[in-house]
C-alpha cells in the first residue's frame, strides 16, 4: 500500500487526471486483496493438506493409521518446517517420501488381535490378503470401506466382493501370477529359444499374443465359473488376429469381428487343441 501511495503521487505529479488516479487506486486495492487472499488460502490449505497426508498414509498402509502414527507424521511435518526451515510444499513432499519408505507400505502385516487362541484375522488384514490374491495389488476403497465397518467377513458381503474383483480388469494380475505359475506359461513372455530364421512367422508380436491367450482363457474360466476339466478338454480358446492366422482358424463367425488388438472367444475343431 505504501507503493501505491508513491506511485499515485508520481502519477499526479506527471499530470494524471482524476480518472487515471481512481484507476490506480482500484488497481492497487485489487492487487492487495488478491495477495491477501492467496496468503489466507495458503494457510487454510495447510490443514487440508495434512488431512490428505494422513488419508494417503491410510491408503499406503492399507489400513487406518493409529493416533500415534498420525501424531508422528504431523510432528515430522512441523519439525521440517521449523527446524529444517523448509517450505510447506517441500515439507509435505518429504512426508510423502517418509510414508513410501515405511515398512508398513513395503510389507503386508496382519494386525494383531487381543483375542486368545485361534481366531479369524481382522477384516482389514483380510481385505489386503484378498486383494493381493485376486489382483496382485492393494485393495480398493470399496473393499476397505466394508473392512473398516467390520462386515467384510459376512458371507454375502465377501462373496459379492470376490465376484466384483474377478470381473475387474485387475483380475489379470491373478491370472498372470497364479495361473501363469500353476500352468507353466509365466516365463513364456521372455522365451527366446525359437529359431527366427527357420520360423520367420514367430515374431515378437505373435509371441506376446501366445502369452496373452492362456491369460484370457484363465480369466474367462474363472469369471464364468467353468469346470476345471476345461483346462484339459475344453474345445475353445481366445484369439486375436495374429493367432487366428497362425492357428489357421478361419471358419468361426466371431473372427469377422477381430480388429487390431481385439480378442474373441472361438470354438476350435477337434485336432487335439483342447485345453
Amino acid at each position: 500500500m505504501r507503493l501505491s501511495e508513491v506511485y499515485l503521487a508520481k502519477a499526479l505529479e506527471a499530470g494524471a487526471g482524476s480518472q487515471a488516479a481512481d484507476a490506480i487506486r482500484e488497481h492497487f486495492q485489487l492487487t492487495n486483496k488478491s495477495i491477501r487472499w492467496v496468503e489466507q488460502t495458503r494457510l487454510k490449505a495447510r490443514s487440508i493438506h495434512l488431512d490428505a497426508l494422513v488419508e494417503f498414509a491410510d491408503r499406503a498402509y492399507r489400513r487406518p493409521v493409529d493416533s500415534l502414527e498420525k501424531n508422528d507424521l504431523v510432528s515430522f511435518y512441523r519439525e521440517l518446517m521449523v527446524e529444517g526451515n523448509l517450505t510447506h510444499e517441500d515439507a509435505i513432499r518429504d512426508c510423502v517420501v517418509s510414508v513410501l519408505m515405511s515398512p508398513h507400505f513395503w510389507y503386508r502385516f496382519d494386525i494383531p488381535s487381543s483375542q486368545p487362541g485361534i481366531h479369524p484375522i481382522a477384516d482389514i488384514s483380510l481385505a489386503s490378503r484378498l486383494s493381493y490374491f485376486l489382483w496382485a495389488s492393494m485393495p480398493d476403497e470399496l473393499l476397505l470401506q466394508d473392512a473398516r465397518k467390520g462386515v467384510l467377513r459376512e458371507k454375502g458381503m465377501l462373496l459379492g466382493h470376490v465376484k466384483r474383483m474377478i470381473a475387474d480388469d485387475r483380475f489379470r494380475g491373478f491370472s498372470v501370477e497364479f495361473g501363469g505359475h500353476w500352468l507353466g506359461f509365466r516365463r513364456f513372455e521372455s522365451h527366446n529359444s525359437v529359431d527366427r530364421k527357420r520360423f520367420p512367422n514367430f515374431t515378437s508380436d505373435l509371441r506376446q499374443s501366445m502369452f496373452e491367450e492362456p491369460i484370457r482363457f484363465f480369466m474367462d474360466m474363472a469369471r464364468e465359473n467353468r469346470s476345471v476339466l476345461d483346462f484339459i478338454f475344453g474345445q475353445h480358446t481366445w484369439i486375436d488376429a495374429l493367432l487366428a492366422e497362425h492357428y489357421e482358424v478361419m471358419e468361426s463367425e466371431p473372427l469377422e469381428q477381430i480388429g487390431l488388438g481385439d480378442w474373441v472367444r472361438v470354438k476350435l475343431d477337434e485336432k487335439g487343441r483342447g485345453g
